[in-house]
């Protein structure tokens, strides 16, 4: 109730009783909605007054000092500046706290809506405005005025108008109310709220209310952004969860290939193409059951990872922050790629989106190293290094390594074998123009590769 007429009538009371006699000395905006008034008192004190029309949390704020930015502040209402403060009043029947000189009225008129404005009014109409002056300098003031009406906290008290007005305007305590998520500024305690703070000063309890609220909301939004996170990082588990499965049931069973490769060996008179071809068979046979084992490693530690998730979002609904995202500087920190050890020296990079993938190849890798990408698929930029500058080409095993994380981390990742091109980065370009992420290459060559990531991996 900041911005409660009876409010008002407290804090332009005690603006008057502090101001009265004292010289505008300065006015100044660095916010479209705030004005702040600089005061010379009558001791010869500075008294700065923030009048706050935004339309949350529009009010008034007092202090001896005064931040004003070197840069980005804007001098206002010159016209009254030197003047002489006569009184401050709240206007009648309106939410507009009046500062009165000698030929001039600031008026700050506290709306909701996004109406509130602080305007300079003179004998012939408004002279200037905190903002939307084009419109509203050079019209009269006409305020539209209603009854005094009891929100619907105090109507709590179930007294009648003239009483709770009396009892609000006589009160010397002003108290910070909370109850679950809400926070009120009342001259009065009210029934189901809890009295958070209690203060003597009107300025000190509206200063500490608003801040509560912005606390409040900030935690609130950060609570959003946390709960975005996690939703989104259990679903990325839970479709890799699913891509186990489903590589499960279309994998080759190694029993029946054998099984196959066993018949082919045992007809008489076995030709080098049945050998050859039985050869292939064991050796599917093998990657099927190595695949299999990495399967079932990989599922506990997803399961364990997922269990993880969806208990921080059931600790984050009961109010407790998750302590990894508690510290969102940290996940700013985190590098841009993926990051692979493959042996012999080598380190794979790869992409964890288009604007990531534009800094690994154009920013990061270097002229020598080896760039990869899915050949006709959507899907991460790979950068690989050697720490032997000397090696002109990757061995066989790294390369074919370096493929199958590369197809992993594209939209084939389900496919059986997928075709990944490369070349050396310095043969990699992108196009004036070209959208975030597309690169065009030269002297390509082409390696097929199963998807996957190392075995024990789990994916970042």
């Amino acid at each position: 109730m900041i911005r409660f007429p009876l409010t008002l009538d407290i804090v332009a009371r005690e603006l008057d009783r502090r101001l009265r006699g004292s010289v505008l000395a300065t006015a100044w905006t660095q916010e479209r909605h705030v004005a702040v008034l600089g005061f010379v008192c009558p001791d010869n004190s500075e008294l700065y007054v923030q009048l706050n029309t935004t339309h949350d949390n529009g009010t008034v704020f007092v202090s001896k000092q005064a931040n004003r930015a070197r840069k980005n502040a804007i001098e206002i209402f010159h016209a009254v500046q030197g003047q002489t403060l006569h009184n401050v009043v709240r206007m009648s029947g309106d939410r507009v706290v009046s500062l009165r000189f000698a030929n001039h009225t600031i008026h700050a008129l506290f709306y909701s809506t996004g109406k509130g404005n602080v305007i300079v009014e003179s004998d012939t109409g408004i002279i200037a405005a905190l903002h939307d002056a084009k419109s509203v300098v050079g019209t009269p003031f006409n305020p539209d005025r209603v009854p005094l009406r009891l929100t619907k906290h105090l109507e709590l008290l179930q007294k009648p108008l003239e009483d709770v007005a009396n009892a609000y305007l006589a009160s010397t305590t002003f108290y910070v109310l909370e109850k679950s998520n809400e926070v009120l500024f009342s001259a009065l305690p009210l029934p189901g709220w809890n009295i958070k703070e209690e203060h003597a000063d009107v300025f000190e309890a509206i200063q500490r209310t608003v801040s509560i609220r912005r606390h409040l909301h900030s935690k609130s939004t950060r609570t959003s952004e946390v709960r975005t996170q996690l939703n989104a990082q259990i679903k990325k588990v839970q479709r890799s969860l699913q891509a186990l499965d489903t590589d499960a049931q279309q994998a080759a069973v190694p029993s029946t290939l054998r099984e196959q490769a066993a018949l082919l060996m045992s007809r008489p008179n076995v030709d080098a193409d049945s050998i050859a071809e039985a050869q292939k068979l064991y050796t599917k046979a093998r990657r099927a059951e190595k695949a299999a084992e990495e399967r079932e490693l990989r599922r506990p530690q997803l399961q364990k990872q997922l269990d993880a998730l969806i208990a921080d979002l059931q600790n984050l609904e009961q109010g407790i922050m998750p302590e990894k995202t508690q510290a969102p500087q940290a996940q700013k920190d985190q590098p841009p790629y993926r990051t692979f050890d493959l042996g012999e020296g080598y380190m794979l990079y790869v992409g964890r989106n288009s604007a990531n993938n534009d800094q690994l190849t154009m920013r990061f890798a270097k002229q020598n190293d080896y760039w990869m990408h899915v050949r006709g698929q959507s899907g991460s930029h790979a950068v690989l290094r050697s720490s032997d500058s000397s090696i002109s080409k990757p061995p066989k095993r790294i390369l074919e390594q370096a493929a199958s994380i590369t197809a992993y981390y594209s939209s084939a990742r389900n496919a059986s074998w997928v075709p990944v091109v490369y070349t050396l980065r310095k043969y990699v370009r992108k196009p004036k123009g070209a959208a975030v992420g597309a690169v065009t290459l030269e002297r390509e060559e082409v390696v097929m590769a199963k998807p996957g990531l190392p075995s024990g991996q789990l994916e970042t």
